[in-house]
């Protein structure tokens, strides 16, 4: 698992939670999300644009999160902190439609063994 949280707070994805039994501790893994060319899309990735998506995401932007690219990492303040300019830590859900992108986008990865 990463030993420091990244340069700066960005939207995820939580793919996967694990608990470990013999330190009951939780760690979450994660596919992190750009505004970055949001309508250039490859293998892996899905884009939350429509507003009820962004709204229903917690997000401002459209934004990409890309399956092929995950981490994990430890369910701790210090990689889950509230951004600059939020009062709060944003949990948000899936839209419907939004769901079916990510199936999509899932179902485009090689199987894993």
């Amino acid at each position: 698992m990463p030993g420091k949280p990244g340069p700066k707070p960005r939207p995820a994805i939580v793919r996967t939670t694990f608990l470990d039994p013999r330190t009951n501790r939780s760690s979450l893994e994660v596919a992190f999300g750009t505004s970055k060319k949001p309508k250039r899309l490859y293998r892996g990735e899905f884009l939350i644009a429509s507003p009820a998506g962004m709204r229903a995401a917690g997000l401002d932007l459209p934004t990409k999160f890309d399956l092929a690219r995950t981490v994990r990492l430890p369910w701790a303040r210090e990689f889950f902190a509230v951004g600059p300019g939020k009062s709060r830590l944003v949990l948000g859900a899936l839209h419907p439609g939004d769901v079916n992108a990510l199936k999509r986008a899932a179902e485009s990865l090689p199987a894993v063994d």
